[in-house]
C-alpha cells in the first residue's frame, strides 16, 4: 500500500500551548528492526497505532509492556532539537537533530506531525521516513503522542488504530503524579489542567481503555490490537524483559471501550 503523498510546509506542525502541549514517547529500549526497501511488497498492508493520554495514567508503561508482548509491533523513533540525556542513544531513544536541520526537515515537509513544546522550544516530531517505508512493507508502528499529533496522523492515515489511555477516575491522574516527586505545585497543577481537557477529547478515539490495573489495560490494549488484525510475530525470539514489569502501577479494574463515530477532523481552534 503506497501512502498518500505528505503535506508540504508546515501543515503538520505547531508549537505547543498551554491548553495543549506538545507530546511525544520515546526511550522504549526496544531492538529496532531495520527499515524495509521500499521494493519489498508486503502480503498484507501494514497500520499505524497510536497511543495517548494524560500525565500520569501510565500510558509509557503500558506500552513497553504491549512492545514486549507484541514483538512484530513497532516503535516509532521521535526526533527532537533537545540534547541527549545521560545514557541515550541517537537513533535509539531519539533522532537528535539541531535546529537548523530540524527547521530544514520542517520546511520540506518530512514530518508527519512535529510541534514545539511549551515553555521549553525544544521541538518533537515524527519523521515521514521513520513511518511510510515500515507501513509500505507490511510493518504495524505505534506512535505515542498527543491528541492534536494524533488529528495530524488520522489526515495521512485515516484507518490508524487510535487508543486513548484514561484513569478510572480524575483523582487519580493527581496521586500518580504526587507519587513521582518531580513536579512543583505550580507545574502540578499545570499538567492537571491539561490533563482535564485532554480527557474531554478522548472521544476522538476509536477505543477507550480505562488504567485501573496495568495487567488490564495491557492485555485490553493487545485484544483491540489483535481484533485489528495485528498479524503474528514473525521470529519467536524472547525479548529481555522491560523495566516496566519491575514497578507496576497498582490499581483494581480496567476496561476498554470503542467509539463507535471516531472524529477525523482537527479539533477547532
Amino acid at each position: 500500500m503506497t501512502p498518500p503523498a505528505a503535506p508540504r510546509g508546515r501543515g503538520s506542525c505547531r508549537a505547543g500551548s498551554a491548553g495543549f502541549p506538545c507530546r511525544h514517547g520515546g526511550g522504549y529500549n526496544i531492538p529496532m528492526a531495520p527499515i524495509p526497501h521500499p521494493d519489498q511488497v508486503p502480503q498484507r498492508p501494514g497500520k499505524i497505532v497510536v497511543i495517548s493520554g494524560p500525565s500520569g495514567v501510565g500510558k509509557t508503561t503500558i506500552l513497553r509492556r504491549v512492545l514486549h508482548d507484541l514483538p512484530q509491533l513497532m516503535p516509532s523513533i521521535s526526533a527532537t532539537t533537545r540534547p541527549p540525556r545521560a545514557g541515550e542513544r541517537d537513533g535509539v531513544d531519539y533522532h537528535f537533530l539541531s535546529p537548523a536541520e530540524f527547521e530544514r526537515r520542517r520546511e520540506a515537509g518530512e514530518f508527519l506531525e512535529c510541534c514545539r513544546v511549551y515553555g521549553r522550544q525544544h521541538w518533537y516530531g515524527t519523521l515521514a521516513s521513520e513511518v511510510d517505508p515500515r507501513i509500505a512493507a507490511g510493518d504495524w508502528v505505534v506512535l505515542e503522542i498527543d491528541v492534536e499529533g494524533t488529528l495530524s496522523i488520522l489526515e495521512r492515515y485515516p484507518a490508524a488504530v487510535t487508543i486513548f489511555v484514561e484513569p478510572a477516575v480524575p483523582e487519580q491522574l493527581g496521586e500518580r503524579l504526587r507519587g513521582r516527586g518531580t513536579e512543583s505545585p505550580d507545574a502540578m497543577a499545570r499538567r492537571l489542567e491539561v490533563a482535564h481537557r485532554e480527557l474531554r477529547e478522548a472521544h476522538r478515539y476509536r477505543h477507550r481503555v480505562v488504567n485501573d490495573d496495568i495487567d488490564a489495560a495491557v492485555a485490553a490494549i493487545e485484544g483491540i490490537l489483535n481484533a485489528a488484525g495485528l498479524p503474528a510475530a514473525r521470529s519467536s525470539a524472547p525479548k529481555p524483559s522491560p523495566a516496566a514489569h519491575q514497578q507496576p502501577i497498582r490499581s483494581t479494574e480496567s476496561r476498554s471501550v470503542s467509539s463507535e463515530e471516531p472524529v477525523h477532523d482537527r479539533r477547532p481552534a
